[in-house]
């Protein structure tokens, strides 16, 4: 907003006698007190090539995750170590519910599950998430589980809640697709991110599910999922469909592009 003013005082500055006429109607120290609506959509600009005003075409209005807000819920696991003030800050505008061990007193803490001893304990906590889940929170058509130290295209995220939001009379499952072995044919999708529509989560929660042991989190979600289903009989019109993602979008654990280099996460 600042270079815009600067660039309008310039070219003011620079117009001829008929436009320097502007300072007579308006002192130019009045534009540092205007606020950015003031300035958007259409802000003028005087051009010492152009007799007249001219004024700027009306900007696209960018993808904001804020009018998704009833559509969908993140939910993100955070341990002690952890501080998402960083991820707060950069998903400020998504609908984000933090899940915390109990006896973490912090004051962002939204859930309180029951502690785990280390990462291939995470099975039991995304368990106790779930059914936290399944106690509260159903108005919502999207859930997605996403970790910590995650970077992704907030236009992408935003394309991906609408689609399923939109088919959310399907039982749609979007991630990155694991390998799994042979013995198992149905997606696993990466625990870095994932998300399922709602009609996954009834399904879920009314199935008598077993608490864990240790593994891996995102492969124990995947089977338990698909094992609840299959003991629906669904048609295939009703069962689960995979929704890939487009991995160029999401970045884990870091994020490189010079001259910004960050990174995130716990190192195991």
């Amino acid at each position: 907003m600042l270079l815009t003013m600067l660039s309008i005082i310039n070219t003011v500055r620079d117009a001829d006698d008929k436009n320097k006429s502007y300072k007579n109607k308006k002192d130019i120290s009045d534009l540092f007190k205007k606020t950015s609506d003031d300035l958007y959509p259409f802000r003028p600009v005087y051009l010492n090539w152009f007799n007249s005003t001219y004024l700027r075409p009306r900007r696209a209005d960018k993808k904001s995750l804020l009018d998704l807000r009833n559509e969908y819920v993140i939910i993100m696991p955070v341990n002690a170590k952890e501080d998402p003030q960083f991820i707060f800050e950069l998903y400020s505008d998504a609908n984000l519910v933090t899940v915390c061990d109990k006896g973490d007193e912090r004051d962002f803490c939204d859930v309180m599950v029951d502690p785990i001893n280390g990462y291939w304990d995470l099975p039991a906590k995304t368990f106790d998430m779930f059914n936290k889940l399944c106690e509260g929170i159903h108005e919502y058509k999207v859930f997605i589980k996403m970790d910590f130290d995650i970077f992704i295209n907030k236009d992408y995220l935003y394309d991906v809640i609408t689609f399923m939001a939109e088919n959310s009379d399907k039982r749609i499952y979007f991630g990155d697709n694991n390998h799994v072995g042979s013995e198992f044919k149905q997606p696993v999708m990466n625990g870095k991110i994932y998300a399922i529509t709602s009609l996954i989560l009834q399904d879920y929660c009314s199935c008598d599910i077993e608490k864990p042991g240790t593994g891996l989190e995102d492969y124990w979600f995947g089977y338990t999922i698909h094992n609840c289903t299959d003991s629906k009989n669904y048609t295939l019109a009703d069962d689960i469909f995979q929704y890939k993602s487009h991995e160029k979008e999401i970045f884990h654990k870091k994020y490189g592009d010079y001259p910004v280099k960050i990174s995130l996460g716990t190192k195991r």
